[in-house]
């Protein structure tokens, strides 16, 4: 799970779990459940992720799961609608 700080200190150790989950053949899913503070270059790396699967996994992307309200509220505010919405739809 992301944890519920997600700033630029969180961002590298992010990528690093993420990169080594794109090693794998399962959905790349990310629970976003204890995030409390989302902020832009971890938006990045998400953004980032998805398309890396999206180009190595014809079938999927990144999924979430348990959005919290404050990393929707955060999502929405970075004018990321519809990433969100795509990757909690998948």
């Amino acid at each position: 799970p992301l944890p519920p700080s997600c700033d630029l200190n969180a961002a590298a150790p992010l990528k690093d779990a993420l990169l080594a989950a794109l090693k794998g053949d399962g959905p790349l899913l990310v629970d976003v459940s204890a995030v409390r503070q989302f902020g832009t270059p971890c938006a990045q790396v998400l953004l980032s992720a998805d398309r890396s699967a999206l180009q190595r996994r014809s079938d999927s992307g990144l999924r979430l799961t348990g959005a919290s309200a404050a990393f929707t509220d955060a999502m929405q505010d970075l004018g990321l609608d519809d990433a969100l919405e795509r990757w909690s739809e998948r």
